[in-house]
């Protein structure tokens, strides 16, 4: 047993530096320009998140007028949107209005960091 183990752990020490290398994407899908994050399997839940690693990794990923639905068809399965993640739209510069369904109940950390928006708007 000694011995392979011997023999397995440089094999071991190569899947986990490729595991580790691989990016970690901020968002678990993408509809209609839009990316979100599943934060509740079970009930459907998600939020709009930023895309890449990073919120920095592509700069101004967002930009004019967006509207965040209430829902979301990803898959044939529906989605409820009830947060606006971490930076979600943070350096979007070229945003100029977000339309937040009233199902938002959180906006996350520097979720508008550095934007130039005129309006924030909620609706039904």
């Amino acid at each position: 047993m000694k011995n392979l183990i011997k023999q397995l752990r440089p094999i071991i020490v190569i899947v986990i530096t490729l595991i580790m290398g691989l990016p970690v994407l901020a968002h678990d899908f993408e509809v209609d320009g839009i990316y979100y994050d599943i934060t509740d399997g079970i009930n459907k839940v998600v939020e709009e998140a930023y895309q890449g690693d990073s919120y920095s990794s592509y700069s101004n990923e967002y930009s004019g007028d967006i509207i965040i639905s209430s829902a979301v068809n990803y898959n044939g399965t529906m989605y409820y949107v009830a947060s606006i993640g971490g930076y979600a739209f943070a350096y979007c510069s070229g945003l100029t209005s977000v339309a937040i369904p009233n199902s938002v109940t959180f906006i996350g950390e520097f979720a508008f960091a550095r934007c130039c928006l005129d309006v924030v708007t909620s609706y039904c």
